[in-house]
């Protein structure tokens, strides 16, 4: 079980962090399936600031677009394995909540929670729970998340709202956490701006963004769905030499991704092809998924070995019954392969080993494969990491992963979207190479060597392709943190000011030239600020500093609420400013943030109207936001 403990400063004033057997009498903290467990954090460390979002966790790394929850450019390659295809549609997903998010939390006294951040032109953002322990190893949890945001350009609008509600109980023998969330999403789509100088050239007249044209005018996406899930466990041999615990898992979940025209008779065949099927458009997609896992644990010799086997069974239907277009168009003679609906049955075997070795040194290894079961073929993916307690870890990992099902076998009712290639895309292989420095929590270095095979994109035109070279890329991640206290301040609880520097600099480097994946070569964020404590609370006030190289960014599609490739304008080379004031008083912080104050600087020719996410679609400008964090432990 891997802990974070970050707690509140009124029962430790001396540091941001308490050691682990703390837990043992501050016992408010929540877990995740996984079963890591972190504690309520009250304290004002920096990383709260960077994760005061609608997400709730650090963008760094992606560039936002103009209003929250409308999409995110990654700027920083990153791969996620999963040993089943996902939906695809990433940018639907920003807001959606996976099985695997939700919290499961133990409190020994009624708790709360309250996040709040305004908007962008208009609405807010409302994160809020509620947890009780009935019993000392009994909880229930009620969870409610809600966004609406418009944003300055016309059809702008994001919105939605999410229920959870979730229940474990952890006994000597025997434990479960359960859940249910149910969540719907909306999201307008423009399609960017019609014409880039109105924008770039700064022209007062179109200062007020809603004079701006936008290359679509009725369309509208939409993600929702609802899921559960039951975790169980069975601690079968609890001694000292062995510890044996059998886990169980069952998840289902039901979601759609749709987009649609609100108007009668379709006005963007010029942005998305040259002819629709039907003239109203409502592309749908569904997916229902059950999956079931069963893992046994062992810890060996007061854990200096542990060794971890298990089972994986998933049933997926992906695509929709009702709707002609739908995900395949109909072939009697092969209807297997093109249905309106698939099916997708995966089984997988699944293994870890961690051994304890001396002078604070551990390796593990773990992999996992996919049986050959119906038509899914054998997929594996084997991985190894020699970890020093104190100073860092090498790690190797190969794997191999299918496509998003968007890229594979999406049918929409525009005709240039249809997916005719009806070939089994190769599986994109990854072999990752990486070393990690880690000097203390503060200073931390990562190296990263990745060759791609077979990697899988959008083309220019939307359609899916695959590079069949291979594909490098090299990375080093530098993550730092400076402190300067500052002389002749006046020192509270033992503390003086400070002047402090957070940094993060990553560079990315592609030996080869024209292939179909462009990063830039650095991405960083600066942050100076002075920190302060005071018998009235706790303050920080600072700039944060945001770069990027120049690089062929990709492309935004709306429809397909993904990337595609193109290599004729570069973005980028625009640094933006952000001023941030930062207060705790008690349990409640407060965060006030003007963000990309660079972009009232034009007149003075220092800065122009060039912040672009991606071609059409601009960061945001100038504006200022008002948000507050509340923790209720009493």
């Amino acid at each position: 079980m891997a802990y974070n403990t970050m707690v509140d400063t009124t029962f430790n004033t001396d540091a941001d962090t308490i050691p682990i057997d703390s837990i043992k009498w501050y016992r408010h903290f929540y877990a995740s399936a996984p079963n890591d467990t972190i504690s309520f954090d009250t304290t004002l460390v920096f990383k709260n600031f960077q994760a005061h979002n609608y997400q709730g966790r650090d963008l760094f790394g992606n560039m936002p677009f103009a209003n929250m929850g409308q999409g995110l450019q990654p700027l920083v390659y990153k791969d996620k394995f999963e040993y089943v295809p996902n939906m695809g549609f990433p940018n639907r997903h920003l807001m959606y909540q996976s099985v695997d998010d939700v919290k499961y939390y133990s409190v020994i006294r009624p708790s709360s929670h309250f996040m709040y951040k305004t908007g962008m032109e208009e609405g807010q953002v409302v994160d809020a729970f509620y947890t009780i322990n009935f019993m000392p190893n009994l909880n229930f949890t009620i969870h409610y998340y809600g966004i609406r945001s418009r944003g300055k350009y016309q059809r702008s609008l994001v919105e939605g709202d999410r229920y959870n509600f979730s229940m474990n109980y952890k006994g000597k023998t025997y434990g479960f956490l359960t859940h249910y969330t149910s969540q719907n999403l909306l999201s307008q789509e423009n399609g960017g701006l019609v014409n880039l100088q109105n924008f770039v050239s700064g022209d007062e007249d179109f200062l007020d963004r809603t004079r701006m044209l936008v290359n679509l005018r009725s369309s509208t996406s939409t993600i929702g769905g609802k899921h559960a899930a039951l975790h169980q466990y069975v601690n079968l041999t609890q001694n000292k030499y062995v510890r044996s615990r059998l886990s169980t898992s069952t998840k289902y979940e039901k979601k759609h991704v749709s987009f649609f025209e609100e108007g009668e008779t379709p006005i963007n065949t010029a942005f998305f092809g040259s002819d629709v099927f039907d003239p109203s458009t409502n592309d749908r997609v569904n997916l229902t998924e059950f999956d079931q896992s069963a893992t046994l644990t062992n810890h060996l010799i007061d854990s200096l070995i542990s060794i971890e086997v298990g089972y994986n069974y998933n049933y997926r239907l992906h695509g929709n019954p009702d709707q002609p277009w739908g995900f395949e168009k109909p072939d009697t003679t092969t209807f297997d392969t093109l249905a309106f609906e698939r099916y997708y049955r995966t089984q997988r075997i699944h293994g870890r080993v961690k051994v304890q070795l001396p002078f604070d040194l551990s390796v593990e290894s773990d992999g996992s494969y996919n049986l050959k079961y119906h038509d899914n073929p054998e997929v594996y993916t084997l991985g190894g990491k020699l970890t020093h307690r104190d100073y860092g870890s090498i790690r190797a990992r190969y794997s191999e992963q299918q496509a998003p099902l968007s890229l594979q076998r999406f049918r929409s009712n525009y005709i240039d979207y249809q997916r005719t290639d009806t070939t089994a895309l190769a599986y994109q292989k990854t072999l990752d190479l990486g070393l990690h420095f880690k000097y203390t929590d503060n200073h931390q270095l990562d190296f990263s060597f990745k060759r791609i095979d077979d990697f899988t994109y959008l083309d220019a035109q939307s359609r899916t392709q695959q590079y069949k070279n291979s594909l490098f890329i090299l990375s080093a991640d530098f993550a730092n943190r400076l402190g300067w206290y500052i002389p002749g301040s006046i020192p509270f609880e033992g503390r003086d000011a400070q002047l402090r520097l957070d940094s993060r600099v990553v560079v990315q480097y592609l030996p080869k030239v024209r292939v179909p994946l462009y990063l830039p070569l650095v991405t960083l964020r600066e942050s100076i600020y002075y920190d302060a404590r005071h018998w009235a609370g706790h303050f920080q006030i600072g700039f944060t500093l945001r770069y990027f190289t120049r690089y062929f960014a990709r492309n935004y599609d709306p429809l397909l609420a993904d990337f595609t490739f193109q290599n004729t304008a570069r973005l980028g080379n625009y640094p933006t400013i952000d001023f941030f004031f930062n207060m705790k008083v008690g349990k409640l912080r407060g965060f006030i943030k003007w963000e990309n104050i660079t972009a009232n600087l034009f007149e003075t020719n220092i800065f122009s109207y060039n912040y672009w996410a991606a071609i059409g679609y601009p960061y945001t400008d100038a504006n200022i936001r008002v948000g507050v964090d509340w923790y209720f432990l009493d």
